[in-house]
């Protein structure tokens, strides 16, 4: 995989014949990954992940699996991939895997429209004022993140960088970035304590 959804995928129309899903199958097909460090053991790996929502979808399941994320070379275990928005102590240059628990979410206008900047803030770590997530309002709340979302975690891959007095993830592809359905906050509250 070379990267994430920059774009929401577009919906067949009547246009003639689709042959390829809108979205992703998480029961699409699987390959064989060989794993060098595993001594040519294979692993079924799923084959077309090309967003951070499909890790979301039965995330139970998935945090045992092995992906194979942008740019790294071997594919390793969700649960070794995901970092904590908590243990962010400064900016990183190279796009990772965090997952944060959401502490407010807002677009700062009177009249908020669909192109303004939804600023969701995160819980962060000792020492870091705050951790934000700045993404178009419209995007963010067709994946759920609103105020209605706060308590609840959101997945991303992205750089950090410096903003404020803080730190933040911004300008995420529509892929880069998901809702973790509520019923798996339980995995990331015993993975952040």
């Amino acid at each position: 995989m070379n990267q994430f959804m920059a774009h929401r995928p577009e919906r067949p129309g009547d246009g003639g014949v689709y042959d390829q899903t809108p979205v992703e199958d998480a029961d699409g097909p699987l390959s064989d990954v060989p794993i060098a460090r595993h001594k040519g053991r294979s692993f079924r790996l799923p084959t077309r992940i090309s967003s951070v929502e499909m890790l979301c979808r039965r995330f139970d399941e998935n945090i045992h699996r092995y992906y194979q994320l942008p740019g790294r070379a071997t594919p390793q275990p969700l649960h070794d991939l995901l970092l904590p928005v908590t243990e962010i102590e400064g900016e990183v240059d190279v796009p990772r895997l965090y997952f944060g628990k959401i502490q407010a979410s807002f677009v700062n206008s009177n009249n908020p429209q669909p192109g303004h900047i939804r600023m969701t803030k995160l819980v962060a770590g000792r020492g870091i004022p705050d951790f934000y997530i700045k993404q178009n309002n419209a995007e963010q709340e067709s994946k759920g993140i609103d105020e209605r979302a706060v308590g609840r975690y959101v997945l991303f891959w992205s750089p950090i960088t410096a903003s404020g007095i803080g730190y933040c993830a911004e300008r995420l592809g529509w892929g880069e970035y998901a809702l973790l359905p509520d019923r798996y906050d339980r995995i990331l509250e015993q993975d952040s304590q």
